[in-house]
């Protein structure tokens, strides 16, 4: 009776879809512990960092049956979730099969928006917020398979020499190209960790002509490689797309570097080292959270101000805070 009278007194609040159509009791008994979440667009971060919420709605009730509906390309970063129930098509799911449905595509973005430059909730917790509950955990909850796991320690050992110190996987660029490192910014970290006897991998979605010619390796692989493969490196050094999220979510020893999106708030779950021009050390311009509307010219300060010796101090702090134990 709890449980009914909760749903009951919540729906209209909520925002169920049930066509319009007054629920009958037959009904109420077919979908009465259904749950739709829909994200009806990528990016990979933003499916990703969803994993946060559903271990919250189910402790709210362990009885609620949960479907996650996201675009299919994104299916596997989210099918292993022990507290998914199923998963279904953005585009072709129906909303009448479920007593509670919440679209999450567009309340991040109109409440960063709203609160523009001084944006103080992450996205996992706007989300939450949206479907009328407060996170307690912020847990992702990687069930990666022992063979996923062994592919991806193989993967990152086959660039081991004995001369390494270590691996580091390297994400430097973003799909928002303007979040991205800049070329000499990328050779000049490049150079030093190499001095430094670390082996450098990159992950990337094409190739790249400057990695080519620094001579770094580009994994392009299927999510599930992708998500064992940052698994077994040692560190991670990515700028804000979806390879620092699953990196935040596995806990791996981190740094991140941010150009206009707020570090402080992105990447408030994870423990690493931010990278970033922010107004809390005395920057006056930002970050502002959108592209820049004030400075036309390319790249902006946000990213052009990075220095390599910067980004080499962010690395440095994460070998000293993690040390690696051979």
């Amino acid at each position: 009776m709890v449980r009914i009278s909760r749903v009951s007194t919540n729906i209209r609040r909520l925002g169920t879809h049930l066509m319009g159509q007054p629920i009958t009791l037959r009904k109420f008994h077919e979908t009465g512990n259904k749950i739709l979440i829909v994200r009806k667009l990528g990016g990979m971060g933003d499916v990703v960092m969803h994993r946060m919420i559903f271990e919250d709605i189910k402790l709210l009730d362990p009885s609620f049956h949960v479907t996650f509906a996201c675009p299919p390309e994104f299916y596997e970063y989210v099918d292993d979730h022990p507290f998914i129930d199923k998963i279904e098509n953005s585009k072709t799911v129906k909303y009448e099969d479920y007593m509670m449905s919440f679209d999450t595509t567009r309340c991040c973005l109109r409440y960063e928006m709203s609160t523009v430059p001084n944006v103080n909730k992450n996205r996992p917790d706007i989300w939450a917020s949206h479907c009328g509950i407060t996170l307690l955990n912020h847990n992702m909850h990687f069930q990666i398979s022992d063979e996923m796991k062994q592919w991806g320690a193989d993967k990152i050992n086959s660039f081991k020499t004995p001369d390494t110190k270590g691996v580091i996987l390297l994400c430097p660029y973003s799909n928002a190209g303007d979040r991205s490192l800049l070329d000499w910014q990328l050779e000049g970290i490049v150079q030093q960790l190499k001095e430094m006897d670390y082996s450098i991998l990159a992950l990337h979605g094409k190739p790249s002509p400057k990695l080519a010619e620094l001579n770094v390796p580009v994994l392009t692989l299927t999510p599930k490689k992708l998500i064992s493969v940052i698994n077994a490196s040692d560190y991670i050094v990515s700028v804000d797309t979806g390879t620092f999220h699953i990196a935040g979510g596995l806990r791996k020893p981190m740094v991140g570097v941010f150009v206009y999106t707020d570090g402080k708030v992105r990447g408030n779950c994870y423990d690493f080292i931010l990278v970033q021009k922010h107004r809390d050390d005395g920057w006056p311009c930002g970050p502002c959270w959108f592209p820049c509307k004030q400075v036309r010219e390319r790249p902006y300060p946000c990213i052009k101000e990075i220095t390599v010796d910067m980004i080499m101090d962010g690395i440095n702090k994460m070998l000293q805070k993690w040390p690696l134990s051979h």
